[in-house]
């Protein structure tokens, strides 16, 4: 999926090495595209942020709780692709 103004490929990638139960510390999503898009990031924890940069893109994240989390991205017009993929925040055992 792609136009001369940029695509996204990929499904954003999570970073799920984090200490177990220290939700507080970020989570580092990529991005993986090409070109310089408008997107839109849902967090899947009722978050989104809407950035215009260029592939590939990293963004941190604090996610409230340990859970199951669909992370969504979606490029807006004129650019074109979307991607999702499940997050897993596991709490300390």
């Amino acid at each position: 999926m792609s136009t001369d103004r940029g695509r996204l490929d990929r499904s954003p990638q999570g970073d799920e090495s984090l200490p177990k139960n220290r939700v507080a510390k970020p989570v580092t999503i990529e991005t993986i595209g090409s070109g310089t898009c408008s997107y839109t990031l849902d967090f899947g924890d009722g978050n989104r942020d809407t950035r215009s940069r260029q592939f590939p893109d990293h963004v941190r994240h604090n996610y409230p709780a340990p859970d199951k989390y669909t992370v969504a991205a979606a490029a807006n017009p004129p650019c074109s692709g979307s991607a999702r993929t499940t997050l897993v925040i596991r709490p300390r055992r």
